[in-house]
């Protein structure tokens, strides 16, 4: 029987190992959900990688969950840490997503204190889902900052990715 109870363990445990590693992170602003993560889980310093934004309209149940997280501010001691109203999703692909945005949206990632700027490009299979090239120069927890409009609604979100790690 215990040896039944581990093999159950080990497997659950492989599991939500799994599903964290293609995790990304989303928020709701207004009538949009917008979700970050890396494209190549997980991001390794020195690897050419790149950051990949899906903005589709928020769902009620989006939303609700979105109204029933807390808030709580950053500091850099906790940068690591996830404390906002994000949330781990699976992204899923050939969704209904808001088309044309990679003009009016700005995405930095800040490694290390060191800023980058990325220049998006929309993905032609999947409408809404953009893409930024970033190789991580350094391990650490980055930061992805996207400020902009989507259609007539301002935004400005700070992520928490993935850590980078060294190969």
């Amino acid at each position: 029987m215990s040896k039944l109870l581990l093999l159950f363990s080990v497997a659950l445990i492989s599991i939500g190992l799994l599903y964290g590693a293609y995790a990304h992170k989303s928020e709701v602003v207004d009538d949009y959900k917008i979700q970050v993560g890396w494209v190549k889980e997980p991001p390794i310093a020195g690897m050419k990688n790149a950051i990949e934004i899906t903005v589709t309209k928020a769902t009620a149940s989006d939303k609700e969950m979105a109204n029933s997280h807390d808030h709580v501010s950053h500091d850099k001691s906790q940068s690591h840490e996830d404390h906002s109203a994000h949330t781990n999703h699976v992204v899923a692909k050939n969704i209904d997503g808001v088309s044309g945005l990679n003009k009016s949206l700005e995405v930095d990632v800040v490694l290390n204190d060191k800023k980058t700027f990325l220049r998006l490009v929309e993905s032609k299979t999947n409408k809404g889902t953009y893409y930024g090239v970033y190789v991580p120069d350094s391990s650490g927890y980055p930061l992805v900052h996207v400020v902009g409009k989507i259609k007539n609604t301002p935004m400005e979100i700070t992520f928490h990715p993935e850590k980078v790690e060294v190969n």
